[in-house]
């Protein structure tokens, strides 16, 4: 988890967030990101390459990224939420 964090200026993603597979219990939900914020990256803020139902970003900050931010890419079954 990225906790109290900032991305500046990056080449490419600002946050690149993945799962710990050894944790079962991320395969069903991960908190990716709490208080932390990126910004002037030349593509997504944050990007999630992982297989997991749901992923939760708390109180995180996306501005002025090329892209924006895409979330959950890795999985495409029904009942994904991403909650922000």
């Amino acid at each position: 988890m990225i906790k109290n964090n900032v991305a500046h200026s990056g080449i490419g993603p600002g946050f690149v967030a993945y799962t710990d597979y050894s944790d079962p219990s991320q395969t069903t939900c991960y908190l990716f990101g709490t208080g932390s914020a990126a910004y002037k990256n030349t593509q997504d803020g944050v990007v999630g390459l992982f297989k997991s139902k749901k992923m939760i970003l708390d109180r995180f900050t996306s501005v002025d990224n090329v892209l924006g931010a895409s979330i959950n890419i890795a999985g495409n079954s029904p009942g994904m939420e991403t909650v922000i």
